[in-house]
């Protein structure tokens, strides 16, 4: 299920340079006594920069010119997500679900930073005969991170973490 949320970074305008850590902090499961249906919950955790190439020069006076990033403005925010997956087998246990963010996109829009993507899961139980198995879950996400001062075609870098 997709998510939004929203992180204010005062100056950030539409134009400017974006970084966007993401980590997962935490998944929560629970397997319902039917055997097939698991209900899921995933915390992350997103940090924004937002950056402003400007030129100056190397020395003072007349030297040569130089590219540099300005920071304008940071924030960062936390956004719970919910899913529920049917399992292709009955399950009598969940023994582990493992995420990771990916396919992270952003683009800045006036004092917003958009951040789209898809939370990758790999779910381990055992099924009714004992047997060990996975199956995987893709949970696309879309959020909106508060920067004021951010503009459009500012540029974006997306770092995406998961945190154990």
């Amino acid at each position: 299920a997709p998510f939004s949320t929203f992180v204010d970074v005062p100056g950030a305008i539409t134009g400017m340079n974006v970084a966007v850590r993401t980590e997962i902090e935490g998944v929560l499961f629970k397997l319902m006594p039917d055997g097939i249906t698991i209900d899921q919950k995933v915390v992350i955790q997103l940090f924004v920069k937002v950056t402003e190439t400007i030129q100056v020069n190397a020395v003072t006076g007349t030297g040569p010119l130089v590219l540099i990033e300005e920071v304008v403005g940071e924030n960062t925010t936390q956004t719970l997500t919910e899913s529920t997956v049917l399992l292709t087998v009955p399950a009598v246990k969940v023994a582990e679900i493992q995420a990771r963010v990916q396919d992270v996109t952003s683009e800045v829009i006036l004092n917003k930073v958009i951040i789209q993507g898809v939370i990758h899961k790999q779910i381990f139980f055992v099924d009714t005969s004992g047997l060990e198995r996975h199956q995987a879950e893709d949970v696309p996400f879309s959020t909106f991170v508060d920067v004021p001062g951010a503009v459009a075609g500012m540029n974006v870098q997306i770092h995406s973490e998961i945190e154990t």
